[in-house]
């Protein structure tokens, strides 16, 4: 998995943030938005971005 900049990590982070605006929705959690940030630095890849995402939306509905 290639490791991709800071600044392009960022740059991927507002393309997918404008995209989510233009659809009238937010990412607004602070561990998803953690998450997301490590997919686009390349640290993890699309699938393990997923299955993380999934486990701490599921641990955070059980705590309600």
């Amino acid at each position: 998995m290639a490791k991709t900049s800071p600044q392009e990590a960022a740059r991927l982070i507002a393309v997918a943030d404008g995209a989510q605006g233009a659809a009238g929705h937010r990412v607004t959690d602070p561990a998803a938005r953690e998450i997301i940030r490590r997919q686009a630095a390349g640290e993890i890849t699309g699938d393990e971005a997923r299955a993380l995402l999934i486990a701490a939306a599921q641990a955070k509905n059980e705590k309600k």
